[in-house]
């Protein structure tokens, strides 16, 4: 049976054949580059280079707001200016306040030299509400934790607080953007051991801290930029009014400029772990928890958005002058930017993280295909016409 194709079929006949392999040279393209590279690195800045998303856009956008509710939940006590003693002062200035939960997020080493910490121990064994810092060690080879012998906690048997917390905020890599947390781990030995944010709103809410493990999920992303964290120096504890503003809160007491307590994080800048940590302790309370959309929606996404851009090429290519094909060009990057627009507002309004970077590196390599693609198609269409010939002469 012959089939037999009138022009306009052989125009569609062509122009889907174009589309489809302009589309899939595009995704075999994006899906190299998300293999060996990572997503939509090129376009990050140098101190995020290793480590970038385009959720790191939509925090900086949103976070950028003029106007944030102050939290209700937590605050975040700053100890710069104390020693050792003057942090344990402040802790206790702070436990008079009656608060629910203190996060201590300071790492007491282990003294070089034999010295009497009896007052550390007396301090901490009187704040019943306080969580107490510790630390883990990831082995990425053997993917197991252990604790950090370092620690005080660790290294004096004598000493048991009443609750302990890890606060490492990288546990699995050495210096990425902390853009989620682990609430608990499971140790060599097999114990469980909690994040200190998730022991403090366990203490302070155990429904909220029960609802963040009926989510089932290993890790949750942090939410930046819902609430203002309101900071206060420990020489401020005096005031009536912060005292009062203390009253039934989570309290994170630690430093806010210790460089090697500082992370880098999806905001304009980065931040200070106890901030962080009062980051953490907000999105468990708060309940607000930022969904991912999946990635099968986020690469259909990209395929459709794709496949038209190709068809309105097409149609450029064949149809329109010099300056329609500006036109489409223009387009092209107005699509992009659009859909960076679209990802913030969804983000902003409801704390849904849609990836469209699939679908702006389709986009973009998608002309560069399709040139490709239409000059092969031309070329194969003139040997064609010429092997034709070539027959009929004979």
């Amino acid at each position: 049976m012959k089939w037999a194709f009138n022009d306009k079929q052989k125009s569609w006949l062509q122009a889907g054949v174009v589309v489809l392999v302009t589309t899939l040279i595009s995704l075999l393209l994006t899906t190299f580059i998300f293999t060996d590279f990572l997503s939509l690195e090129m376009f990050a800045p140098m101190d995020k280079k290793m480590d970038f998303q385009l959720s790191d856009i939509y925090n900086s956008v949103d976070y950028s707001r003029p106007v944030k509710p102050l939290s209700r939940d937590v605050m975040v006590v700053n100890i710069d200016s104390c020693d050792r003693n003057g942090s344990l002062e402040t802790l206790m200035t702070v436990a008079r306040c009656k608060p629910k939960a203190i996060g201590l997020d300071v790492m007491f080493p282990i003294p070089k030299e034999p010295t009497d910490n009896s007052y550390l121990k007396e301090t901490i064994s009187r704040v019943p509400c306080l969580v107490f810092a510790t630390g883990v060690k990831y082995d990425e080879q053997t993917n197991v934790y252990t604790r950090d012998t370092l620690s005080f906690c660790e290294g004096d048997a004598d000493f048991k607080p009443h609750r302990i917390g890890y606060i490492n905020l990288d546990i699995s890599h050495t210096w990425a953007v902390v853009r989620s947390f682990v609430p608990m781990v499971r140790l060599a030995n097999g114990d469980t051991l909690c994040n200190m944010a998730y022991e403090l709103a366990k203490m302070a809410d155990p429904e909220r801290a029960q609802a963040l493990l009926d989510r089932g999920n290993t890790a949750e992303i942090i939410d930046y930029t819902s609430y203002e964290i309101e900071v206060v120096d420990a020489g401020q504890l005096t005031n009536p009014m912060v005292q009062e503003q203390i009253r039934d809160k989570v309290v994170m007491i630690g430093s806010m400029t210790d460089v090697k307590d500082t992370y880098l994080t999806p905001l304009h800048e980065p931040q200070a772990g106890v901030m962080i940590h009062a980051y953490i302790v907000q999105t468990i309370l708060g309940g607000s928890y930022i969904r991912e959309s999946s990635a099968w929606l986020n690469w259909f996404i990209a395929i459709v958005l794709c496949m038209t851009f190709i068809t309105l090429l097409w149609i450029a290519r064949k149809r329109m002058s010099y300056i329609g094909n500006l036109l489409i060009r223009i387009s092209q990057f107005a699509i992009m930017f659009g859909l960076v627009w679209l990802g913030c507002y969804i983000y902003s309004g409801w704390h849904i993280y849609t990836d469209f970077s699939p679908a702006i590196w389709m986009l973009g390599l998608g002309a560069i295909a399709f040139d490709v693609t239409f000059a092969l198609y031309g070329i194969i269409q003139n040997s064609i016409k010429a092997i034709r010939k070539i027959h009929i002469k004979k």
